[in-house]
């Protein structure tokens, strides 16, 4: 009886410290395996936690969906031991105790909750998922997942532009993770690290360490590749073709660490990738220009310090116009 007055305790604490935004993923876990019970019993004062330091919030019309589809199942629910706990998740999500959002994998959703994370030109972004998954994005790109379906056995996103994925294993109540890019390409792993880039409708998945498979639509018909580390996927829905190629994963995902390497890369498809990556427009003075090679790291945030780069390795000038740029030879 004692151990199970200590574990109550600790569970409360636990609600304690998720509403002032202070929990881990794997105490976010256990509370998602505690609710997942239905026992009420260990619950907190909902007034109390009002006064919490620093609670965790949802956008209001999050809010108001969840809230609606608690109520609704709390009316329906025949069972006693359930219904003090849907009224408590009730309160809760008018307060922001996100976590009870994780309880609804096992109810009927009426419509997903979408959350969108978006960088702006030459800007990274981290995120980090309840069951500790961390996404980062690179510059000019969106990423959408169902905010309450993938605390669940569903853990989808959808990718528009470029990411770098570290996974978690899958487990009991957390299943294959999947990443949409675009309309014909997915991509679903039970654990690992990979890069996914989808730009201009075109795709392309590296895999850096576990196993993933790539599923498109193909011209002949629905094809999968199972990748190995040190391999690389490329789809265009064009052509409806996959091309499996090996690939060096220190130049594909460098990005997130603040750096892009080119290996004999023409200046078209650098100055192309700065165009991407900072909506700068560059035009050239003669059209050779374009295929002089370039071999080397550059910051991939900072424009400023990527010119004086270019311009001493190329032995060429750059003159800036606003957004547009004009690359002439140096002498």
């Amino acid at each position: 009886m004692e151990d199970s007055h200590q574990g109550l305790s600790y569970i409360r604490q636990l609600f304690v410290k998720h509403a002032e935004g202070r929990t881990s993923p794997a105490e976010e876990a256990q509370l998602i395996a505690y609710l997942s019970e239905g026992d009420a019993s260990a619950l907190p004062d909902i007034d109390a936690m009002m006064h919490t330091a620093a609670p965790a919030s949802l956008e209001a019309a999050a809010s108001e969906r969840i809230l609606g589809h608690i109520l609704s199942t709390a009316t329906t629910a025949p069972r006693s031991r359930t219904l003090p706990l849907l009224r408590w998740m009730a309160a809760a999500v008018t307060i922001g105790i996100i976590i009870c959002i994780a309880w609804f994998w096992r109810q009927p959703a009426t419509q997903p909750v979408w959350t969108k994370i978006s960088t702006d030109y030459g800007q990274l972004r981290k995120l980090t998922l309840a069951d500790g998954s961390v996404i980062t994005l690179n510059a000019r790109s969106e990423l959408r997942y169902d905010s309450v379906a993938i605390y669940g056995n569903k853990r989808e996103v959808w990718l528009n532009g470029e990411a770098f994925f570290e996974i978690a294993p899958a487990t009991k109540n957390a299943g294959t993770f999947v990443v949409h890019a675009g309309d014909s390409l997915q991509v679903s792993v039970l654990g690992t690290q990979f890069n996914v880039r989808y730009t201009n409708n075109k795709a392309a998945v590296t895999l850096n360490s576990g196993k993933v498979k790539v599923a498109a639509i193909t011209r002949d018909n629905n094809a999968e590749i199972i990748l190995t580390p040190g391999q690389m996927v490329l789809y265009d829905p064009q052509t409806m073709q996959l091309q499996q190629q090996t690939a060096d994963t220190t130049l594909t995902s460098s990005w997130k660490v603040g750096q892009q390497t080119f290996q004999q890369a023409s200046l078209s498809e650098v100055t192309g990738w700065i165009t991407t990556q900072f909506g700068i427009e560059f035009r050239f003075s003669n059209p050779a220009l374009k295929q002089l090679p370039f071999s080397g790291t550059i910051p991939s945030d900072k424009l400023e310090s990527i010119l004086p780069i270019l311009e001493q390795s190329l032995d060429i000038r750059i003159d800036k116009s606003g957004r547009q740029m004009m690359i002439r030879p140096a002498h």
